[in-house]
């Protein structure tokens, strides 16, 4: 065989043996897809959320005012009781026989008062007649005087025995709800016992926290002209339980501290919540969120959008020519997912949502509209959080 003949049919079995030689055309890889996301407009408003402390609307610890032995406790620990309802008895039998001798020192005052008179108008008709010394009726007037003292001495003593008396019985000084006594029947107890049992009031609580100094400025122009001794008709705040749970009452500002904190350069809020499921105890923390300025349209935007470095927050936009451009964007409030944008975005921008790895500045991608996740512009109006 020619050698010519040899190298042609070698060379037709290499080139039978490479793939793609024999196609006409190479096919080009389409760009990456990407989902995007159009930034919308939304009612907005910023809001700040802070740690807030429940304390009862009103709580007072029950003292003996006077010493005895106690005789009753008549309240189960824990449990509702009524305004007047009695809750302690002490021994009244002392001062149930103060009172009678208060009262039996009052009645000989009296008699004494009344002699004294009887001999002060006697003299005083002797003066008149020169029948007696001007001395004598002195002293009658004197003596008069002195009963008259001693009445009133008396009438005292009667009176604080009688409250004496009062204390043996403890009252509910309002509708609520009791805590656990420190002490039995049988015990002890004086002035000098301290707190027999707590009662803290049955409904409304109070919730106190601290807002900065910034965020104070920011409700005081996004409530112009507010009340600041509001008693319950002040800004409304949102209450959420520690695991994240919303109350089902709303709060309301009724009442501001006098100055900010030196120490923590915060200024504290009262606000009152309703508690008629007894849902909110005193001493619980709770999240209070508060708006902290006016309503807006505000470009809003997914928080998976943003890529937080160093030198600030970006998203990826596509152009209309399917380009990605990294732009730098401010940020402002939140509210759930949504991040509203203070610079950086338009209305109607592409933002890359999902495949931010694909999306590279520069690059051609295949936008896809995430239509399932878009923001709806017609959204109620949304009060964000810090």
């Amino acid at each position: 065989m020619k050698l010519s003949s040899v190298l042609a049919a070698v060379g037709g079995i290499l080139l039978a043996a490479v793939p793609g030689c024999r196609e006409t055309e190479k096919k080009a890889v389409p760009p990456p897809s990407v989902a995007v996301e159009e930034a919308a407009e939304l009612d907005f408003a910023d809001s700040c959320t802070e740690v807030g402390t429940v304390a009862a609307f009103d709580s007072v610890d029950l003292v003996a005012n006077v010493s005895g032995f106690l005789t009753e406790v008549n309240f189960k620990e824990g449990a509702l009781v009524k305004k007047g309802e009695k809750l302690f008895q002490i021994d009244p039998s002392v001062y149930a026989a103060a009172v009678k001798k208060a009262s039996a020192d009052l009645q000989k005052a009296q008699a004494d008062l009344k002699n004294a008179e009887i001999e002060y108008e006697r003299q005083h008709q002797l003066l008149r007649k020169d029948a007696t010394a001007k001395r004598n009726f002195d002293l009658a007037e004197m003596n008069k005087l002195t009963a008259s003292a001693d009445v009133l001495a008396a009438e005292a003593g009667l009176a604080q025995a009688k409250v004496n008396l009062s204390y043996t019985q403890v009252l509910a000084p309002f509708d609520g709800w009791m805590s656990f006594k420190r002490y039995s029947v049988g015990n002890m107890v004086g002035p000098a016992s301290g707190v027999l049992a707590t009662i803290v009031r049955n409904g409304d609580v109070k919730i106190f926290f601290s807002i900065s100094e910034m965020d104070m400025l920011r409700l005081l122009r996004a409530y112009p002209g507010v009340d600041r001794d509001a008693k319950g008709k002040g800004p409304e705040v949102e209450i959420y339980f520690q695991d994240g749970v919303k109350y089902e009452y709303p709060g309301r500002i009724s009442a501001w501290n006098n100055a900010i904190s030196d120490g923590t350069g915060t200024f504290r809020l009262q606000a009152v919540a309703k508690n008629p499921d007894r849902k909110l105890f005193p001493g619980m923390y709770v999240r209070v969120k508060i708006r902290v300025e006016p309503y807006s349209r505000q470009i809003m935007i997914r928080n998976e959008a943003v890529i937080r470095e160093q030198l600030g927050n970006f998203v990826f936009v596509v152009g209309k020519d399917n380009k990605v451009e990294r732009r730098k964007v401010t940020l402002g409030g939140k509210n759930g997912d949504l991040y509203a944008v203070r610079e950086g975005l338009k209305k109607g921008d592409r933002i890359v949502i999902s495949g931010l790895q694909k999306a590279q500045p520069g690059s051609i991608v295949t936008p896809v509209v995430n239509r399932e996740q878009a923001p709806d512009g017609a959204a109620t109006p949304a009060a964000g959080t810090k």
